[in-house]
């Protein structure tokens, strides 16, 4: 028994709907972070809960982690219907951003890569996989960012808490992951050679 391939319109639909949701738990959970620091410092009357505030950063971090992975799913499928020839992306493009109440830049950062050299038909699968493999390169970078964030922030939170400096050396581990994290994708083949010249 085979499976209908996923509708492009409705898999979009469904993306903006989650991104959206996603953003605004994210929002909730910074204020919430926000305000539950200096709350419990005052009622503890103690400087040690502000160091709660940290948190937001590797909040904000996982939270665009996830974005990114979810879109790097859409993307995947999409492309798939595309190289397929099921799918029109000028086509998928117009139909949302006819829609005026869509955020403009939302849309741009989904479809932009995607229709900057739209290759002819036998380079579709070559400019697929180079999009794809450029997504999850990014995806990797922010998850090790984030963590790097994490650590490194835990590392000065904890050390300032307990009064001791030992908590300090999980900093350099950070750094290192941030290092790691912003360091160039590497070229790959698929874009440059289905669009020569």
């Amino acid at each position: 028994m085979t499976h209908a391939a996923p509708n492009p319109f409705a898999l979009t639909t469904r993306l903006l709907d989650r991104r959206g949701r996603g953003y605004r738990n994210l929002v909730v959970a910074v204020v919430l972070i926000g305000l539950a620091a200096p709350v419990v410092a005052l009622l503890k009357w103690d400087w040690r809960p502000l160091l709660g505030g940290l948190l937001v950063m590797p909040a904000v971090g996982v939270g665009l982690t996830l974005d990114a992975r979810t879109v790097v799913r859409w993307r995947r499928a999409v492309l798939d219907a595309w190289v397929a020839g099921r799918l029109d992306l000028a086509v998928l493009r117009d139909s949302f951003t006819s829609v005026k109440p869509l955020p403009a830049r939302t849309l741009a950062g989904l479809f932009d890569p995607l229709l900057t050299r739209t290759p002819p038909e036998a380079g579709r699968q070559a400019m697929a996989d180079t999009v794809i493999a450029t997504d999850r390169a990014a995806v990797r970078g922010m998850i090790l960012g984030t963590a790097g964030l994490t650590v490194f922030t835990a590392s000065v939170g904890v050390a300032a808490a307990a009064g001791s400096a030992w908590p300090l050396l999980g900093v350099p581990l950070g750094l290192v992951l941030n290092w790691l994290a912003r360091r160039p994708i590497p070229p790959r083949s698929g874009i440059e050679t289905a669009h020569p010249g």
